[in-house]
């Protein structure tokens, strides 16, 4: 297969190490198929209703498909027409089951289709390879996947072309209750993601609400296999929205396979949980690294110095006097480029290195609020609910100290 940039290619490689699913792509002009994670199908007519099922599709309306085979086959193949960086054909994904196959039920599904052969071992061993998944599961392998293959940052990740066909088998139309539950997921996903491109540290809290993403069932309810298929789709998404947020390309994409490499040295899910909020604060440090480029060179001076001083109480006036300007030429100069109040920027800042302080375990509240610089635990505590929505107390509750 030749792929026209290294982002595609990576982009391939990206969704099948992180899930494991089978994949391939199709071109049409070569009539060249690459996978990856293929499962050997040991007969040429289930290979060529395969084919001929999928290129139906994709003279239909949309770019994404599910297509079911009369084997109890299912994939999700998705047109490469929109994506200029790959060439005219689609991308596959499977063979997969829905539910698991008894051999009498293999072989009606043959004798149906007047097909008289003896299911052989082999045709056994072949359909026992086959993962099987949940619904949802598919909603989430087509999440990544456009999510990866996306050349416009503005791209929703559930597209609207998902309304327009069934991911799940007739018998198991989806429930209201899983319409919310993507909705919901989607909203939570934005939410989090628009909070990031602008370097706010409160898109931490927003990714504890991920509990309510799809939980994929891939690897015989392995959690933790699972967990690392959702941190990696994580890692992606945050990578993209640090580009867009205008971080290096090549330091977002480096960064982005440290951190891929580092959780699949992980082993239990308390130590993907930590990793998954060492690499968010890693990208929202460098977004605002990124945004305080962009500033004249006073407000770069005076960003540098609240940053500087984090751990000390902060007045306007101070800054005001360090720097050599009037109090009141910083402040309205603050609002017009930062557009914050001094003092909301202060406290934002602080509030950032508070959560991570808060997380250790051997400081009390007041020693993380005089290491601060606030004077109480009760102005302290009153500064973090008014920026945070929770008490400190409560904030170490809710991440389980």
């Amino acid at each position: 297969m030749e792929i026209k940039t290294d982002y595609s290619l990576r982009a391939l490689f990206t969704f099948y190490y992180s899930t494991r699913a089978p994949i391939y792509f199709f071109e049409y002009g070569t009539q060249n198929k690459t996978s990856m994670g293929e499962i050997a199908c040991p007969l040429q007519r289930l290979e060529k209703e395969e084919r001929e099922l999928i290129q139906h599709k994709m003279k239909q309306r949309g770019r994404v498909h599910h297509v079911t085979d009369p084997f109890h086959r299912h994939f999700l193949a998705i047109n490469t027409e929109p994506f200029p960086s790959l060439p005219a054909g689609y991308i596959c994904i499977g063979p997969f089951l829905y539910n698991e196959l008894n051999n009498q039920d293999i072989q009606e599904a043959f004798q149906r289709q007047g097909e008289s052969i003896y299911v052989s071992r082999k045709v056994l061993t072949y359909y026992a390879q086959l993962p099987v998944v949940h619904s949802q599961q598919v909603l989430y392998y087509g999440q990544i996947l456009l999510a990866l293959l996306a050349n416009d940052w503005e791209t929703p990740i559930i597209d609207q072309t998902f309304d327009q066909f069934t991911f799940i088998p007739k018998k198991n139309e989806p429930s209201q209750e899983d319409t919310q539950f993507l909705s919901q997921a989607f909203q939570l996903e934005q939410k989090f993601l628009d909070k990031l491109h602008q370097g706010d540290p409160s898109a931490v809290d927003e990714l504890s609400h991920t509990k309510y993403y799809p939980i994929p069932t891939y690897g015989k309810d392995n959690m933790v296999r699972s967990y690392k298929n959702r941190l990696i789709s994580t890692v992606t998404l945050v990578a993209r929205t640090a580009i867009s947020a205008g971080v290096d390309e090549t330091e977002s994409l480096s960064t982005s396979y440290y951190y891929i490499h580092e959780i699949e040295q992980k082993e239990k899910i308390e130590d993907l949980m930590h990793m998954e909020k060492v690499m968010l604060h890693d990208y929202l440090s460098k977004i605002q690294q990124q945004e305080q480029k962009d500033h004249s060179p006073l407000m770069q001076a005076c960003l540098e110095s609240i940053q500087s001083n984090l751990h000390k109480p902060i007045t306007i006036e101070r800054i005001s006097k360090e720097l050599g300007v009037r109090s009141e030429h910083l402040s309205k100069l603050f609002k017009r480029e930062i557009g914050l109040t001094l003092q909301q920027y202060i406290h934002r800042q602080k509030m950032k290195e508070v959560k991570k302080a808060l997380l250790r375990q051997n400081d009390s509240i007041l020693t993380v609020a005089e290491t601060f610089g606030y004077k109480s635990a009760s102005h302290f505590s009153r500064i973090f609910k008014r920026y945070e929505g929770l008490s400190p107390s409560n904030y170490r509750k809710q991440n389980g100290i």
